[in-house]
């Protein structure tokens, strides 16, 4: 004789293959998704009857699940993790318009440039304490995110040490001062394509004190005067090497 229970799975299977009822009914029925999976019911079946995906009770690998229609979104409400469903062959896309944060698909472990396509930086928005601890400011950079949307989110220094260069400083309309501020060489500057014009109104003393220094000649070719440089602190020895002319030299009492 069968028990109870397998009494009633055998019950339900002969209902389902006589199609006596639908799907639905048997839900207002009380009976379980997990009931109407053993008798044969496949799992679109079971969706389409109004079961949520919770209700399947982690009886199934969450890919039959997304196979038999669930959307990210339901298994999301369902209480199921980013790598599940990634796992499991929902796309990106998928998975955003369920309500993913980047952030989540960043911690299950998707890469920052696949990313990129879904969600926009201030979207991705990893929080600044992971930020500084990890490889994510290089990754940022090299996912194609410019140094403008870099630095709605993050501070030029994060900038800089994301491997931002001078050149993508000038591209994103940085002055010269904030190069100086966040650490780069008169030479690195210069290499970022800067144009003497753009050192118009930097005093000397903050070149001469900046990371690598800037010598009295690039003063001179930049077109500083003897006087700025003196309050630059330049000494007159490094002045007169400069190269400036020698009428300059006397008219300023170096001899």
């Amino acid at each position: 004789m069968l028990e109870g229970g397998a009494l009633e799975l055998q019950r339900l299977t002969i209902l389902k293959e006589r199609h006596a009822f639908r799907s639905a009914e048997f839900r207002a029925a009380g009976y379980s998704a997990i009931e109407l999976l053993g008798a044969g019911f496949t799992v679109r079946e079971v969706k389409e009857a109004g079961y949520q995906a919770s209700e399947f009770q982690n009886s199934l690998p969450p890919r039959f699940l997304r196979e038999g229609g669930y959307r990210a979104e339901e298994m999301r409400a369902a209480g199921y993790q980013a790598r599940e469903l990634i796992n499991a062959g929902y796309e990106l896309k998928e998975m955003k318009q369920g309500g993913f944060s980047g952030f989540e698909l960043l911690s299950a472990g998707e890469a920052v440039m696949h990313l990129k396509s879904f969600y926009t930086l201030s979207e991705l928005r990893i929080p600044l304490t992971i930020l500084k601890d990890s490889g994510f400011k290089t990754e940022l950079r090299g996912a194609g995110w410019n140094i403008r949307e870099f630095s709605q989110i993050y501070n030029v220094l994060d900038a800089k040490e994301g491997g931002y260069k001078a050149k993508e400083f000038r591209e994103g309309g940085y002055p010269i001062q904030t190069l100086l501020q966040v650490g780069f060489t008169m030479e690195e500057i210069h290499q970022g394509g800067y144009q003497l014009q753009d050192f118009k109104g930097i005093k000397a003393d903050v070149l001469r004190n900046c990371t690598g220094g800037c010598t009295a000649m690039s003063m001179r070719n930049m077109g500083y005067r003897i006087s700025q440089l003196r309050k630059g602190g330049y000494s007159d020895q490094e002045i007169k090497e400069a190269g400036y002319a020698k009428d300059a030299l006397a008219g300023a009492g170096i001899r």
